[in-house]
């Protein structure tokens, strides 16, 4: 039998740990937030403040507060950089008491945009738990540390008692590395953490990611035998995408005795601005080859309007008894945002146009070490190519990008253009 490193199996196994490339508990308050591929320069400079609440239904069927929290984006930086702010207190099943509540000191900053893709983790995060004499413990802890804007490693320390029985037992220390193609890519992660079998430092796992283009297609995870000294096959994921660089559809596999079985879709739908509407989970039957439904997400926007496209409310359903039933409704409001107004930008005078799959720039003014976002929309308004530079590059690839009408925008500080372009 394979020796596993517990403190990473349980993460695995209880907190949901195959989240793409945030900190587990740090990820799980951040995707309270569903980012389109936002522009983030469309936006005034300003602390966008939003306070939520996630609800649940009983077995009574009346609604109680399962867990209150708030989160602030600060945008500044050229409106280039996004910093994120976020206190969560969950209660007990009744409403009242308050069980354990996370602190997100600060993310790091987000260039342009968070997408799927992203390499962002929180710069500290604090996880507190009542014991069971109702004092307040450290139960998890992290940091996270860069070189430039690229995350490099993450360090983690985990009280398992508190999380489980409510009685300190220490805290365990795990460090998960992070490794980049020469294109700053996430090439692969590793962990180390505590070993109870060996009482040392051990490889736990490690993540392997697979692109196409720019976009992420298979995430392959591997846990460590103290037996053989050898990786072996874990968990895998694999990615297809829509038009607009959207994730249409994820499979989760587990391997099994010497083969990929998948047990997990999830599909995904968008609206017209490219928000996230609809999760839908089916779950692969044990008796042949079908699927089932399992779970979904319903989220409502403009209800009222929220700055930054911020959801309203995420329904979630599961589906038993030939029914979907409602478990969790989870809730945005604002709190009190404060935007600063910003100066007009002058207009920008450059050249675009097509050269095969490749959309040739060319810029009268100046832009050589100026940071700008760059950006390709159809006449729908969708967005097709949304990036950020430090310089004007020569040329951007459209990946085999349909015939037909578009516009490409420029965007720095100061200055904005926009071109129209024509692929036959």
């Amino acid at each position: 039998m394979k020796k596993l490193l517990l403190p990473l199996f349980i993460f695995l196994t209880v907190f949901n740990a195959n989240a793409q490339d945030l900190n587990i508990l740090a990820k799980s308050k951040l995707n309270k937030i569903s980012f389109p591929k936002l522009d983030i320069s469309s936006y005034e400079n300003g602390n966008y403040k939003f306070c939520g609440k996630d609800l649940f239904i009983d077995d009574n069927g009346e609604m109680k507060i399962d867990e209150k929290f708030t989160f602030n984006i600060l945008i500044e930086d050229e409106k280039t950089v996004i910093k994120s702010e976020g206190v969560s207190y969950d209660y007990d099943t009744d409403g009242d008491s308050l069980l354990f509540k996370t602190v997100i000191f600060s993310t790091h900053k987000m260039d342009n945009y968070y997408d799927f893709n992203s390499s962002i983790a929180a710069d500290s995060t604090m996880y507190a738990v009542k014991d069971s004499l109702g004092n307040w413990g450290i139960a998890f802890s992290s940091r996270a540390f860069y070189d430039g804007d690229l995350l490099k490693k993450i360090i983690t320390y985990v009280d398992f008692g508190l999380i489980f029985n409510g009685d300190p037992i220490g805290l365990f220390k795990y460090s998960e590395q992070y490794f980049h193609y020469k294109n700053n890519k996430l090439s692969y992660t590793t962990t180390i953490a505590l070993s109870f079998a060996t009482n040392d430092y051990e490889k736990a796992d490690s993540v392997h990611y697979s692109y196409q283009n720019d976009n992420v297609v298979e995430k392959v995870s591997y846990l460590f035998s103290l037996d053989s000294l050898k990786y072996f096959p874990y968990k895998k994921f694999t990615y297809e995408y829509d038009n607009n660089n959207n994730v249409s559809l994820e499979v989760e596999y587990s391997f099994q005795v010497d083969k990929w079985v998948p047990e997990t879709k999830t599909y995904y739908n968008y609206d017209e601005k490219n928000r996230m509407i609809l999760s839908l989970s089916e779950e692969r039957s044990l008796v042949g080859d079908t699927w089932e439904p399992d779970s979904k997400d319903s989220i409502v926007y403009d209800q009222p309007t929220l700055y930054l496209d911020f959801y309203n409310k995420n329904i979630t359903q599961f589906y038993e008894d030939g029914k979907w039933n409602t478990e969790f409704i989870e809730t945005f409001e604002d709190c009190g945002s404060v935007i600063e107004k910003t100066a007009e930008l002058t207009p920008l005078d450059f050249n675009a146009y097509f050269d095969g799959d490749n959309i040739i720039l060319d810029a009268s003014d100046n832009l050589t070490s100026t940071k700008m976002t760059i950006r390709l929309v159809d006449l729908q308004g969708r967005a097709i190519f949304n990036k950020g530079y430090k310089e004007l590059p020569h040329y951007i690839k459209t990946n085999d990008l349909p015939g037909g009408i578009y516009m490409i925008n420029i965007i720095t500080k100061d200055k904005y253009g926009t071109v129209k372009v024509v692929k036959q």
